[in-house]
């Protein structure tokens, strides 16, 4: 038993075994509950706990009294069962209450039976992981399993890190007695750069150009048409045409004919876009 436990435990003994006239008033105890928690305490300091946890769930049985209900809980919490501990501290401020010791007092006793609870019952972790292969690291030690399930941990900050095919995510958690923490550790199927790789850039593709409309088709069509006609206009003239002489104006109708078959391929694709 440390110094703290033996020093508080001390205090409701020594309150408890103030005469009888010390608790008297409306709510006084009877001479059987006095018995019962004077039994009770007895028993905690002779580390009797559940001898204890008997004796004063009898002495409630008779009557709520607060000193009951703070005696019942530093039972259940030297037991190890801090959850009932604290619901019975929690009822001393509610229960009827003695003269003596004195509501002050016993709330006082009480404030330091919780902060041994907050620094020596354990909390709750639960750690799930995304993907559930994720190897788990507490405070460097492991790997343990990421199935999300509760684990006991003792009130304190700790180091997650989790580890799944070279890619790591850490995170810290901060865990309280009586209370679950939760954590979700993910990592992301993308590359991870590590720090000799090349920045890696996304490149949009180059939207697709719009289509044009059929009008410069039909332009490029007409155009042909004006070509192949003006050939065939110098083509026939007579004065030029059949004069039985080759000269430069012959070869104008075939230029005109080759310039008129293709704006008139280009009019077409054109006109089918």
């Amino acid at each position: 038993m440390n110094t703290m436990h033996s020093l508080t435990t001390l205090v409701i003994v020594m309150l408890l075994c103030l005469p009888a006239l010390a608790f008297a008033g409306d709510e006084e105890l009877t001479s059987r509950q006095q018995e019962l928690n004077q039994k009770g305490v007895e028993a905690i300091n002779d580390g009797d706990f559940e001898t204890a946890i008997d004796y004063l769930k009898e002495s409630l049985e008779l009557g709520e009294r607060n000193i009951t209900h703070a005696n019942l809980g530093r039972a259940y919490q030297r037991a190890g069962d801090c959850e009932r501990a604290a619901e019975h501290f929690a009822l001393t401020a509610e229960a009827p209450a003695v003269e003596r010791p004195t509501p002050e007092q016993i709330a006082e006793a009480i404030d330091g039976y919780r902060r041994e609870i907050e620094r020596e019952c354990p909390g709750l972790l639960e750690v799930e992981c995304d993907p559930t292969e994720i190897a788990l690291f507490i405070d460097g030690e492991g790997p343990e399993s990421c199935d999300g399930e509760a684990r006991e941990m003792m009130p304190g900050t700790y180091e997650l890190r989790g580890e799944y095919e070279e890619q790591i995510t850490e995170t810290t958690v901060a865990v309280a007695a009586l209370q679950t923490s939760r954590v979700r550790l993910t990592l992301s199927s993308a590359h991870v750069a590590g720090p000799d790789d090349e920045e890696m850039v996304e490149i949009e593709a180059p939207p697709r150009p719009e289509r044009s409309s059929g009008s410069a088709g039909w332009a490029f069509l007409a155009a042909s048409g004006a070509a192949v006609a003006g050939g065939i206009l110098l083509d026939t003239v007579p004065d030029r045409a059949n004069n039985y002489e080759v000269n430069a104006i012959n070869f104008v109708p075939v230029g005109l004919y080759a310039a008129g078959i293709g704006l008139g391929f280009m009019g077409i694709r054109g006109i089918r876009r």
